[in-house]
């Protein structure tokens, strides 16, 4: 199956000189994670919201001018240029979904652009190599042996958590170190919670976001932003066992639209199984 097959084709993309809050803006808009950058119609980088999390802590001009003031480490960081990847590793249409999947874990990115010559046509990522599994799936070959798999088999034991009274410093440092985007919440072996790099950027953002307009209004400030992992973390998180299929773990983390699944038995926090986990899969079991 070609590339051209799973590609998003309808791109939201940035120039370099445009904001970082313009970045944040449409990602937020569009509930995306990569921005193509394009100057005069051309493919010149990519940024994805890691990026932004690592350079700005998620937080809009206003916000980190704000943290500047009030004396902490505010960053001088306001284009998109300032914080965009310029070596993109990209493909031709008529490429291979392996050689996708292949680029991804190569390079540990998580979207790969897609051009038709030397114009950018559009985008593959994680979630697109992943839906195709089902597809690609027919009874008896790799793929459908892989799907009727049990989750124990690919998830990632033992897992990486926080605790709920973790700083979101802490939680950040996480997502950078180990280049994840989502980690559990646990209290030992029991799961309280999950947080996403996205929960992070919406629970800054907003906070301070809402503190500026109320300044501006005149009106006194009474919102805070949070500090702790336990303020901020989803307490409703879809779960699997290590004794079910791993086309049941796809079929769940597609109808709830998430990412990652933590993996329980017996109420124990025993592992977690993402999205990546799948795209390793497609190479290293050779499932196309």
């Amino acid at each position: 199956m070609n590339v051209s097959n799973i590609m998003t084709t309808d791109l939201s993309t940035v120039t370099p000189t445009a904001s970082i809050d313009r970045a944040i803006s449409l990602m937020e808009q569009e509930e995306i994670h990569h921005l193509c950058v394009v100057d005069a119609q051309k493919l010149v980088g990519i940024v994805s919201d890691r990026d932004i999390l690592i350079s700005t802590g998620w937080m809009l001009a206003i916000e980190r001018n704000g943290a500047t003031k009030s004396g902490t480490n505010g960053r001088a960081v306001r284009k998109v240029s300032q914080i965009m990847s310029s070596r993109v590793d990209v493909l031709e249409e008529t490429d291979d979904i392996r050689e996708a999947a292949n680029l991804m874990v190569t390079h540990r990115v998580s979207a790969v652009p897609i051009l038709s010559k030397t114009r950018l046509a559009g985008i593959v990522t994680d979630a697109d190599l992943v839906r195709c599994l089902g597809d690609i799936a027919v009874e008896g070959n790799a793929a459908w042996k892989f799907l009727n798999a049990a989750v124990r088999t690919l998830m990632t034991a033992p897992v990486i958590t926080v605790v709920p009274s973790a700083s979101l410093d802490e939680v950040i440092d996480v997502f950078k170190r180990f280049h994840i985007r989502h980690v559990p919440v646990a209290t030992g072996k029991k799961l309280q919670g999950i947080i996403s790099d996205r929960d992070v950027r919406r629970a800054l953002g907003w906070s301070a976001a809402r503190d500026a307009q109320a300044e501006a209004q005149g009106r006194v400030t009474t919102s805070r932003i949070p500090e702790k992992a336990e303020e901020i973390m989803q307490t409703s998180v879809t779960t699997i066992t290590a004794s079910a299929t791993l086309g049941e773990a796809l079929q769940r983390m597609q109808s709830a639209r998430i990412h990652s699944l933590p993996v329980v038995d017996d109420g124990a926090l025993i592992g977690i199984i993402t999205q990546t986990d799948f795209v390793n899969a497609l190479v290293q079991e050779q499932l196309t």
